[in-house]
């Protein structure tokens, strides 16, 4: 791992109660997606979709990290969809899909700072172990529908 990633890993990353689920299959990836999800499962499969018609040369070296999260006074409803979520998760067998356990009781976002904000910190924190000085990190919502060609066209850029 480069040394400013294991300086910055040190110093500020949020080592907390938060981890990657399943724990990702491969050492280093060339592109990571991280997707904050707040009561979204209605939307995280079309996202899903989406990403899976990427070329399968850049898809197969690419990790989604789906943050689901939620503050500790959410309601039942935010926190059911949440949990619907992992089971959509599931369905995408063929994708290197992780998620973050950030809903649950104990595991939720602090009240003073829950957000997506916090959501997309942890999620690239944890994607930084995965790593290497060409990685390509890629922000989206869990909403957000991407062209084909997405991973390409950054790639090339």
């Amino acid at each position: 791992m480069n040394q400013i990633i294991k300086k910055y890993i040190i110093k500020r990353a949020i080592q907390d109660k938060w981890e990657l689920k399943p724990k990702p299959i491969q050492k280093k990836y060339s592109f990571i997606i991280c997707i904050p999800s707040y009561a979204e499962h209605e939307y995280i499969e079309n996202t899903l979709l989406s990403i899976s018609n990427q070329n399968k040369k850049y898809l197969k070296n690419t990790l989604i990290i789906i943050v689901i999260n939620n503050g500790p006074n959410a309601k039942k409803t935010i926190i059911s969809s949440n949990k619907k979520t992992i089971q959509i998760l599931n369905q995408f067998k063929l994708l290197n899909i992780c998620f973050v356990d950030a809903f649950s009781k104990t595991n939720e976002l602090p009240e003073k700072f829950a957000g997506v904000g916090l959501a997309r910190k942890i999620g690239l924190d944890l994607a930084l172990n995965f790593s290497n000085q060409k990685t390509i990190l890629c922000n989206l919502d869990a909403d957000t529908l991407i062209k084909n060609n997405y991973l390409e066209k950054i790639s090339k850029f």
